[in-house]
């Protein structure tokens, strides 16, 4: 499925599928640029379970590609064994890491075949209630021996409450698609009932859609567009094109007529005709025939002997141009366009549409465009021979009696830089008409070297990228057969034969329609590791290559997939993974102010429209309609499709408020953490974040505040022609493609606040939308400075701990009590303290403040003092331990004149220890020897012993008789 030809300028209906595929991207073809700016790196994921190693989708978690860890068979419990071992029996052992629960209704074999390696390939076809899920695909993978040695594909999750009855009508889905394409009369091509989520193939994630799946085709527009047309509702879902052309759009005089497949003029065996055109179509479509049949064993694209068809000289299509049409089953050439590595080129489509058959859009379709540029410069250097750098040597390719070798294949040297061009044409796309592509460097024509380059911008009108995006594998490609230094990676080059039979393997043997760079990554490596101790065939013979397939080849493959970070996500298609996947950082020891997670109800918060006056309202709403598999309630502002930026005008901001939320004293760190999920017209759309605190004027949360995930661009400005409120402001705008959490540090924007209240402000401009922003599970909190470090509530004998109560209210010194621990961590903050007293009938004491006097020295005020009788105890609430310390106060009266704290009673125990007492300890009794007092809890006992006498506190941090209490 492919389209070269730009998106029809029409509006669509329904939700949309892509964030740059709808009218008004005529006139914002730069939208894509603004949301690729600080995007993570991500690589493949992959855990190992048990002996298996498993590579998991980052949408659904479940396996993509599975292997045994060592390499080797995967091992299946002996009670699934047959002699034999079935496909059925690796999925009945390991089907659910796919997601598979009953194969028997959850698959069913679309083909299985055995390859020249001895290896047989079972491919599955995913079904849900019977009915097929699009791009729903498993693949089991057995050696000689029948031995599972991996699996791989994609498996959907479908919701039980998906209605799978349509409500329409194959014909009514097929004229909504008629009406949508407002172009021609389209003919129906096909129309098959089928369960689809555009988020599977890069698109946006919309939730999985009961479809038709439907091909329209009129070649007199031209028009051979496919369309998802939701079989409930009608709207199109998703709409893409199935002409595979290499396009380079330069305007000049056309011949020929619109006629296809035209008039007759050659066939298979018939002399050279004088029309040069038809001859070279004929000698190059003969060059890839006998590349696949010689190399690969392969009988024509469709490997059953596929006629190959071709008109040249034709206006049938937008010329310049050339084209792959799957309909017809052949290719179609504009005047002066059937040079080698173009007619190699379009025949490739043909080749991916009978084997891993990759949608033609996003990274998807950026493979299946490099696939066609890799088969069209292969069929170039070897009927140039000129497969290895330098002059032409080597074995000749074969060519039949007549044939016409006009191809310019040198100078051939090796290539180092742009300017190569003037040296050789090596690696280049098109040099026999117009150069418009180049293998070798793809910034030498403003595409993309690597997957997370700049210019990987995803163009909706080449329907996510596909011509320019697929300079990336392009890259990896001629890397991995010449040789190169790229991305800190250096790479030994492998040479053609060896690079070519990796691609063709992978493409035959393990990709998907769905298949992106991550998966292509995965597939070629395991390709390149079936090729090990093999030997590819020459197609130039036909016969086997002398030189092995080894280890070291195939990691000189991994390197050059690796320069080109096809590891990675990279930036493409209408989802850029801006959201960091990774939990942000937070306080482990934190103290919650506010927390809604909207589970029962909008829980006081409101909607308003507070800038504009939209003709079409589409405030926040409280929905469960949340998309990636998300469960719950949510808040949700839309970003539909509407308007026309001119008398239908839409700009405006919808706002979602927060109740008035009241700060507590101690919050001077205050924190703020949502989740949300954002699917807007990228650039133009947007929302941000404002708070107001104790009732003032709204302040925009600027991006630096911002802990995790921030903003992720800038919105267009107005002088750009966005009409949109928010113009110029930092926002998130784009497809993030899954839910995401941010992580705001509002402590600057709060200080000294007793209330604050929040607003996410949801802008538009006048016309064209998406899905919109979702916002749930919103907590404010502050951070405890709470340092873990070692508790001494009372040291031997230093006076740890001071409890004394003023003898009247004018002591200026204390008011209440004050108690001072040392051995404590040093900077905790005073709320990492708390007091609990119990056998109280006053109310409850609380902490007035906490005083660090020195290092870990602290004084402890309270709002009172100490209840007579009563269970004091302070609790230290550390970031990973706490410690508690309790103490009862005994009667007031208890307290004989002249002892009034801590340190008297101390003074006291020392002179009863020494035998020497002075006033006023001397009128006390001791009668104690120095030996019996070993411990703190001695010193408490020997206190009590002093006939009651000013024995303020006692039980300090001691086990019963003398902790008492518990605390709530």
């Amino acid at each position: 499925m492919h389209k070269d030809s730009a998106p029809s300028p029409k509006k669509r209906t329904g939700r949309q599928s892509g964030s740059c595929q709808s009218s008004r991207h005529w006139r914002k073809l730069f939208c894509a640029l603004t949301a690729i700016a600080a995007l993570p790196m991500t690589t493949v994921a992959q855990t190992v379970d048990g002996d298996l190693s498993v590579h998991r989708s980052r949408h659904t978690g479940l396996a993509t590609f599975v292997t045994a860890r060592d390499g080797g068979r995967i091992s299946l419990p002996t009670r699934t064994r047959s002699p034999a071992v079935r496909p059925a029996d690796f999925l009945h052992s390991y089907g659910p890491l796919f997601g598979v629960t009953d194969p028997a209704n959850e698959l069913a074999v679309s083909r299985s075949d055995t390859d020249a390696l001895g290896h047989r390939h079972t491919i599955y076809q995913q079904l849900h209630n019977g009915i097929e899920v699009f791009s729903g695909m498993l693949k089991v993978h057995q050696d000689s021996n029948t031995e599972v040695y991996a699996a791989n594909g994609d498996f959907y999750p479908i919701s039980n409450k998906l209605n799978t009855t349509p409500t329409l009508s194959a014909e009514e889905a097929a004229d909504a698609a008629i009406q949508h394409a407002e172009q021609g009369e389209p003919e129906v091509e096909q129309t098959r009932l089928v369960i689809v989520d555009p988020g599977w193939y890069g698109d946006v994630a919309i939730g999985e859609h009961l479809a038709y799946y439907v091909v329209l085709t009129d070649w007199s527009v031209p028009l051979h567009d496919a369309f998802f047309v939701d079989a409930h509702t009608g709207d199109v879902l998703d709409r893409w094109g199935l002409s595979h052309s290499a396009k380079y759009r330069v305007v000049y005089d056309g011949q020929g007529t619109t006629y296809l497949p035209g008039v007759l003029e050659r066939w298979e065996g018939q002399p050279p005709r004088l029309w040069y055109e038809v001859n070279s179509a004929y000698d190059f479509m003969g060059d890839t025939y006998d590349l696949l049949y010689r190399g690969f064993g392969r009988d024509s694209i469709d490997d059953a002997g596929l006629h190959l068809v071709a008109t040249v000289n034709s206006q049938a299509l937008t010329c310049p141009n050339a084209e792959w049409r799957t309909g017809a089953l052949q290719s179609v050439y504009c005047p002066g366009l059937t040079v080698d590595d173009v007619v190699g080129h379009e025949l490739g489509h043909g080749l991916t549409t009978f084997t891993s058959n990759l949608i033609y859009q996003n990274q998807s379709g950026q493979l299946n465009e490099s696939y066609s540029d890799i088969f069209g410069e292969a069929v170039d250097l070897f009927n140039g021979d000129a497969s290895e750098p330098g002059l032409p040597a080597g074995t000749s390719w074969p060519k039949d009696s007549g044939y016409q070798d006009n191809g310019t294949d040198t100078p051939n040297s090796r290539r180092f830089t742009c300017s190569g061009y003037d040296s050789s044409v090596r690696w280049l796309i098109g040099e026999d008409w117009v150069v418009i592509r180049d293998m070798w460097d793809p910034t030498c024509k403003g595409h993309p070297d690597r997957a997370n380059s700049p210019l990987q911008t995803c163009s909706a009108a080449d329907w996510g990228g596909v011509h320019s995006g697929s300079g990336i594998p392009n890259h990896a490609f001629a890397m991995m057969t010449d040789g190169k230094s790229f991305n800190g990676y250096l790479v030994n080059g492998i040479g053609l034969i060896k690079s070519l039979a990796v691609w063709y393997r992978a493409m035959t043997t393990y990709l998907t329609p769905s298949s992106d760079f991550t998966d292509a990554y995965i597939a070629l490596n395991q390709a390149a590791s079936d090729l090990i101790g093999t030997y590819a065939n020459d197609p130039r013979t036909g016969l086997p290559y002398p030189s092995t397939f080894t280890a070291e080849d195939a990691a000189e493959v991994d390197k050059a997939l690796l320069a080109v970070e096809m590891n990675t996500d990279g930036l493409c298609g209408a989802t850029n993974l801006f959201f960091d996947p990774d939990p942000p950082e937070q306080c482990s020891n934190r103290t919650t102010v506010y927390t809604s997670d909207f589970e029962n109800g909008p829980n006081g918060w409101y909607s308003f429209v507070t800038i504009g006056n939209p003709p079409t309202p589409s405030p926040w709403q409280w929905t469960t309609d949340l998309p990636a598999f998300r469960e719950g309630f949510a808040w949700f502002c839309s970003d539909p499709d509407i308007g026309d930026c001119g008398s239908q005008d839409e700009s405006a901001v919808h706002s979602l408020y927060s109740p008035v939320i009241a700060l507590p004293p101690a919050a001077a760190d205050l924190r703020l953490i949502f989740a949300h999920y954002v699917a807007t017209e990228t650039g133009w759309d947007g929302g941000n974040l404002r708070v107001s605190t104790d009732g003032g004027g709204w302040e925009l949360v600027p991006t630096s505040t911002f802990r995790h995930n921030p903003y992720n661009a800038l919105l267009s400005t107005a002088s750009h022609g966005n009409t949109n409120p928010l113009a110029g402001q930092p926002a998130f705008t784009g497809v993030g493609g899954e839910w995401g959490i941010s992580l705001v540090d509002l402590s600057a924007l709060a200080a000294g606040a007793q209330t604050i209240q929040l607003r996410f402000d949801f802008g538009k401009d006048g016309c064209t939308g998406l899905d919109g922003w979702y916002v749930d599970d919103v907590e404010l909190y502050y951070c405890l400075n709470c340092p873990d470090g070692p508790i001494s509530w009372l040291a031997p004998l230093d006076g740890v701990i001071d409890a004394r109560q003023p003898r009247d209210a004018t002591t200026a010194e204390l008011q209440g009590i004050d108690l001072i621990v040392t051995q404590a961590p040093m900077g905790a903050d005073p709320s990492c303290w708390a007091l609990c007293e119990t056998d109280s009938e006053e109310a409850p004491n609380t902490i007035e403040g906490v005083t660090e006097y020195a290092l870990g020295v602290y004084s402890i005020q309270l709002a009172r003092g100490l209840t007579p009788g009563a269970v004091t105890k302070i609790t230290y609430q550390g970031n990973t331990a706490s410690a508690t310390g309790s103490f009862t106060s005994l009667p007031a009266d208890s307290n004989a004149d002249g002892l009034s704290n801590t340190s008297d009673i101390l003074s006291l125990i020392d002179c009863c220890l020494n035998e020497v007492c002075t006033p006023p300890y001397d009128k006390y009794s001791c009668d104690i020897d120095r030996s019996d007092v070993v411990n703190t809890a001695d010193i408490l006992r020997l206190i009590d012993l002093l006939n009651g006498a000013g024995a303020f506190l006692r039980g300090w941090n001691l086990e019963s008789p003398y902790d008492g209490g518990e605390c709530p």
